[in-house]
């Protein structure tokens, strides 16, 4: 427990010192506590700028409104706070004892003050959405698209507490599955076949797990050759069933390219919402690797019930029933999969 305080601790600090926190923040406001908090900081920075009759430099402060605005909403909305903050510095300027002496200068005023609202709009929408890419960038797996392990666990972790807590929806209920496929002495694979053949495999087997995904399920690369997918309120059965269908497109993409990788195929299904996902997933670690002690092309699917007991079949072969190059020479003749 104090562990995990201290981490959770160490990650807020972290996020306030690199300034996500701040971003983060006001992205969770809604549009119109935005619009509000806006308005009054341009109302309270005006009131404070005609209070001193401009004897101190408050025209920085302007910024502030129309930066919340076009970090929030957008950079239209925040050019016209600009224009707002352009005419109440033009009105303190005119009416706030401080007359313009001539012409000339309140309209090269209005021009400036234009001119530096509307670059600072446009540096901070360029700014956002650098980060919103390299946000992207840093939750997904560069390589197959898919989420890395991190973000996995994360949004795993977050439905997991979300189920606990008997936030119960179409898309989440206490029963938790986990459909995990491993290919099995992929480094050895990757010094036989080269690193390009080796990443064209695992872009493809992203491709079958994304396949097997339903649109709403969390899918990722949770480890180097491992490959998960979370389905939420599955039973046994259908749990075996998706396991046996993912291990026979499994199979048929290995006999389609050609290539002589093995995998191994483990599903864990959890009767009650298990309390972490870190937990869930160390047990459904311990199956894949069952199953890759077992042999080549091995599936395991367990369950542990609400006492914490684990009930399931011992592996068994996950590959096509017939023989590898058997099906493989009716594939070249017939050009159709058994």
């Amino acid at each position: 427990m104090k562990a995990e305080t201290t981490r959770k601790a160490f990650d807020l600090w972290h996020r306030i010192d690199s300034g996500a926190f701040i971003f983060n923040a006001i992205n969770r406001l809604p549009l119109r506590t935005t619009y509000l908090l806006a308005t009054l900081a341009l109302a309270v920075i005006g009131l404070a700028d005609y209070a001193t009759h401009l004897e101190l430099m408050i025209a920085p402060f302007y910024a502030i409104p129309c930066f919340l605005v076009d970090w929030r909403i957008g950079r239209m909305p925040a050019l016209v706070y600009g224009i707002f903050a352009s005419i109440v510095q033009w009105y303190i300027g005119t009416f706030g004892g401080h007359p313009y002496s001539r012409d000339f200068y309140l309209y090269w005023d209005i021009l400036l003050n234009l001119l530096f609202y509307g670059v600072l709009i446009w540096i901070v929408a360029k700014l956002r959405l650098a980060l919103e890419m390299e946000q992207a960038l840093s939750r997904m797996d560069f390589l197959t698209r898919l989420a890395n392990r991190k973000t996995f666990v994360d949004a795993l972790d977050t439905q997991v507490r979300k189920a606990g807590a008997g936030e119960v929806t179409s898309a989440l209920s206490p029963e938790l599955g986990i459909l995990s496929v491993q290919l099995d002495r992929f480094a050895s694979f990757n010094q036989q076949q080269g690193y390009t053949v080796g990443d064209l495999a695992l872009g493809a087997v992203a491709d079958v797990m994304r396949r097997a995904a339903r649109e709403d399920e969390l899918t990722g690369r949770t480890d180097n050759a491992e490959f998960s997918i979370v389905r939420w309120g599955a039973s046994e059965k259908e749990l075996e069933a998706a396991m046996h269908s993912l291990a026979r497109q499994m199979d048929m993409l290995m006999l389609m390219r050609g290539w002589q990788l093995t995998f191994s195929i483990a599903a864990a299904r959890f009767e009650t919402t298990p309390e972490s996902a870190p937990a869930a997933m160390g047990k459904l670690r311990v199956l894949l690797d069952e199953a890759r002690m077992s042999g080549k092309n091995r599936s395991i699917c367990r369950t542990w019930d609400a006492s914490g007991h684990m009930t399931g079949a011992r592996p068994q072969n996950a590959a096509l029933s017939m023989d590898f190059e058997k099906t493989g020479q009716m594939f070249v003749e017939t050009g159709q999969h058994p």
